[in-house]
Parts: C-alpha cells; structure tokens; sequence
C-alpha cells in the first residue's frame, strides 16, 4: 500500500463536476484508491462520499492505494487535489 498526503487546492470547494472526474480517474486504476481527510476514509470512486467530505482549499488529505498500478494512481489523485481542476 503507498499513501501520499496532499493539501485540496480549489478555492470553490468540492463541486458535482469535480467529485464525478475524481471518480472517472480513479475507475481507470486497478488499484483501490481511498481519499482520507481527518477520520474519515472514503472510496474515491464514491461521489456522495467526495461530496459529503465538503473539502475546502488548504484541506490535508491522504491519498492511498493498495495493488500493481498504486503509485500511478496515487500520483494521478494527488495531482487532481492539488489543482482543483
């Protein structure tokens, strides 16, 4: 299992738009990828889950995946976090 942490970067929050493209990337890796911020461990492939976190800019958050394509798919969620795209 690899974990990054990460801090969220977009200024507006979490949006329906960005939870559903957090999700899309994270269905492409055969490795689970989990999204954890404070207590909460959640599937990145669960929008609601995305949603109900109500992320805000500067959050610290841990990236995790466990499986042959983990650092990719850690690296590719992180990177996601960070932008805010």
């Amino acid at each position: 299992m690899l974990k990054m942490e990460t801090v969220f970067g977009a200024s507006g929050g979490v949006t329906p738009d960005f939870a559903a493209l957090l999700a899309q990337r994270a269905s492409k890796f055969a490795s689970p990828v989990y999204l954890e911020c404070g207590s909460t461990l959640l599937s990145v492939e669960s929008l609601i889950g995305i949603l109900a976190m109500d992320l805000r800019k500067g959050a610290k958050l841990t990236v995790s995946a466990d499986g042959a394509d983990e650092a990719e798919a850690v690296e590719c969620i992180c990177s996601l976090l960070r932008e805010g795209a």
